[in-house]
């Protein structure tokens, strides 16, 4: 699982990829709202650790980013903002889950770990979905004119 640590305190950026690593996680990191744009526009990543308080952006207009160019990476917000608002704005704009720094290195990995369960379960659900579509397309295609006409045997 390939993970992006989006957080500007370089100690805490190298001390969570070291443990996730350890975990059998492949982390990038991005110590900067402009390296983790760079990053996520030239990788796929399947979580990102999204830290809110970056020193040249807000860690909230990136998830928009994110979002509005469709990109599927899971976010996770890492904060050592501890708002209600925080957390619902942040949930809002499409993260997944959000942690409150500090935290148990062992929470942080179950977490990350189901987000990445739930990712897998949502790809074969779409993969599930796009083939019971693919088998009744010709279906929909004998309704075109409004009238319903039977399907040719084969």
């Amino acid at each position: 699982m390939k993970l992006l640590i989006v957080e500007d305190e370089k100690a805490l950026s190298d001390s969570i990829s070291s443990y996730l690593e350890q975990e059998s996680f492949i982390c990038d990191q991005a110590g900067s709202y402009a390296g983790a744009l760079a990053k996520i526009e030239q990788y796929d990543y399947d979580c990102i650790l999204l830290d809110i308080n970056l020193q040249d952006g807000n860690g909230l207009e990136l998830l928009k980013e994110l979002k509005s160019n469709h990109k599927g990476d899971g976010v996770l917000i890492i904060s050592a903002r501890n708002s209600l608002e925080d957390k619902v704005s942040g949930l809002k704009l499409g993260a997944d889950d959000y942690l409150v720094k500090p935290s148990e290195w062992k929470d942080l990995v179950q977490v990350v770990q189901d987000l990445h369960d739930k990712w897998i379960t949502k790809a074969a659900r779409s993969r599930s979905l796009r083939a019971k579509l693919h088998s009744l397309k010709p279906a929909v295609h004998s309704k075109q004119s409004g009238v319903e006409r039977p399907r040719p045997r084969v």
